[in-house]
């Protein structure tokens, strides 16, 4: 019993790094098939946030290689507002474009931060469980 309780957190800790790493190279491989284009913000779009009042998001319009215009609604959030015709980098997926993100450490990668932030974590808390228990 007192190894089962520092061995749940350090168990879970490797489960959210394993899902994170999961994300990370699929992320990985998309950024490298991905098509890049820098394209302006036609809207900006507000939420409100439990931290702070207003929360933003742009809305970009974007052609495809294709010609094909696509409206992208970015699920990304920050306190500062977007400007309108703001230039913004856009990777997409060539086959859906639909798939698409800001081309930024955290539009694409801030899951994977979480996770991997989330694994640690836990597994410090096991760690530190094991050691407290074992004196």
């Amino acid at each position: 019993m007192k190894l089962l309780l520092p061995a749940l957190p350090i168990m879970l800790g490797l489960i959210f790094i394993g899902f994170g790493a999961k994300f990370y190279f699929s992320m990985e491989s998309l950024k490298k098939n991905a098509f890049k284009t820098v394209n302006k913000v036609i809207n900006v779009t507000t939420n409100k946030s439990k931290t702070v009042d207003l929360v933003y998001s742009p809305v970009i319009l974007f052609t495809t290689e294709t010609g094909e215009q696509i409206k992208y609604f970015a699920q990304r959030y920050r306190n500062e507002n977007y400007t309108i015709g703001e230039n913004i980098n856009i990777l997409y997926n060539k086959e859906n474009t639909q798939q698409a993100f800001l081309d930024d450490k955290t539009g694409m990668f801030g899951g994977v931060y979480f996770l991997f932030a989330v694994g640690i974590f836990c597994i410090l808390l096991g760690v530190y469980l094991f050691i407290k228990n074992k004196t």
